[in-house]
């Protein structure tokens, strides 16, 4: 049978693989998800510190980026990633594996002392999945057409949103009053699912095909490599717009999202139980919304895409501003249930956010791996993570905004404003696929 055109370089293999991969990270993630569940257990676990909050968010963000920065220049050279990916694999199963294993035994350690295991154990995880990102990135960019990228991601976000829906209940279940588990046994047979979650997702792409590449014949160091990458940022007037608009999405979410679940505990009388509403509802607007984005993204581009999820992130960022201006009135739900308008609404916000990032997340990726090309993609990668390692510590610069005084409304107001600019440099790029007809004609 003939290959369509728009399966040539397809592998099928490398789909199915990373559909498993992909999905099953999805609902581990879910388990310890760094926007909902890991702050509202640093909140217990510090007594309500958003100092600490944003420094542990900041730290696992740093753990992914600063590997590439070092080995894109040795990456350039090997002919093969796939031995870096399962070295990354194994070094994040046993991170995860520690995890719980630490937090069942907090009431053993002072809570300084459970704050740094707790911290060690996810920045390794981190640390050894910033190992395989450059190894990732390039197997998918051989082996997935652009044409395909929004229906591979948009299938993996799909599947693995779905099964996360599934898990939501009992998330939500297991942090309430009812489950009989008190803290930090509720959130460490949280951490615990995730790990024996991982496991299969990690192991599943180390099967996965690789392809003969061309590859740098001597190694050079990661200052020039640096250089390099900055001479291209100042040349490719397009990867610069994307870096801005990057840098401008992650300044936003970073004074956002870590801060809403402690906001909600701490301003809005929101109960740690309805922890596991709000990761139903982002999860929800996440898997469902990429029945949406991986059309958007295969066949209007990517430019669209990140278009209208940053208009979504202006919604939801409109709704966070205003929460605190409704009245805690109990709305009744179906079965007997009820919860405060003010959850409800966070819910909302949650949905809005899971339905504006799944689209960021699709249409990011898939903008840079059709922008580079593939004898300079080490350094095109290492120098946008090099933009990338700084951000990580914008969650940081929230909680100093916030202080003791919790001055929650100051960071949610300057993400505003950052939406705003975002919204409006977005439409600065120029879709990947339209510039290269154009010079084909």
């Amino acid at each position: 049978m003939a290959i369509s055109p728009a399966q040539q370089g397809l592998s099928k293999r490398n789909f199915i693989l990373g559909l498993i991969n992909g999905s099953l990270f999805i609902l581990f993630t879910t388990f310890i998800d760094p926007d909902t569940v890991l702050p509202g257990f640093v909140w217990q676990l510090t007594g309500g510190k958003p100092l600490l909050v944003g420094l542990l968010v900041s730290i696992i963000s740093t753990g992914w980026f600063w590997p590439s920065l070092f080995l894109s220049p040795l990456f350039a050279t090997r002919e093969r990633l796939m031995p870096w990916y399962r070295l990354s694999a194994a070094g994040r199963c046993v991170a995860l594996l520690s995890l719980p294993l630490v937090a069942f035994s907090l009431d053993r350690f002072s809570p300084a002392t459970g704050f740094l295991l707790v911290t060690l154990a996810y920045l390794g995880y981190s640390s050894f999945g910033g190992l395989s990102l450059i190894p990732f990135m390039t197997m998918i960019s051989e082996t997935i057409p652009p044409n395909w990228r929004g229906r591979f991601f948009g299938a993996r976000y799909l599947l693995g949103g779905l099964m996360a829906l599934a898990a939501g209940p009992w998330v939500r279940y297991l942090l309430s009053d009812h489950s009989g588990f008190r803290f930090p046994s509720n959130y460490a047979l949280l951490f615990l699912a995730g790990a024996l979650v991982a496991l299969p997702s990690m192991l599943s792409f180390c099967f996965a095909e690789e392809r003969q590449r061309v590859v740098q014949r001597r190694r050079i160091s990661v200052l020039l490599e640096l250089q390099r990458g900055l001479r291209i940022v100042r040349r490719d007037r397009n990867f610069k717009r994307l870096i801005v608009t990057r840098c401008l999405s992650a300044f936003m979410l970073g004074l956002t999202l870590p801060f809403i679940v402690p906001y909600a505990l701490s301003q809005l009388g929101v109960a740690a139980s309805a922890v596991g509403l709000f990761v139903v509802c982002k999860v929800i607007t996440y898997s469902l919304s990429n029945l949406l984005w991986s059309r958007v993204s295969d066949y209007s581009g990517n430019r669209r895409l990140l278009i209208l999820s940053a208009f979504m992130s202006l919604v939801a960022l409109v709704l966070v501003l205003v929460v605190h201006l409704l009245p805690a009135t109990e709305l009744h739900l179906l079965g007997g249930h009820s919860v405060s308008l003010r959850v409800a609404f966070v819910g909302l916000i949650f949905a809005c956010f899971g339905f504006s990032n799944a689209g960021q997340e699709i249409g990011y990726t898939n903008f840079l791996l059709e922008l580079i090309p593939e004898r300079k993609r080490p350094t095109y990668l290492s120098v946008y993570y090099l933009f990338w390692l700084p951000l990580c510590w914008v969650p940081m610069l929230g909680a100093v905004l916030i202080g003791n005084h919790q001055r929650f409304m100051l960071g949610f107001s300057i993400a505003m404003a950052l939406c705003i600019a975002l919204v409006g440099y977005t439409f600065r790029l120029r879709e990947v696929r339209e510039v290269e007809d154009a010079l084909t004609q």
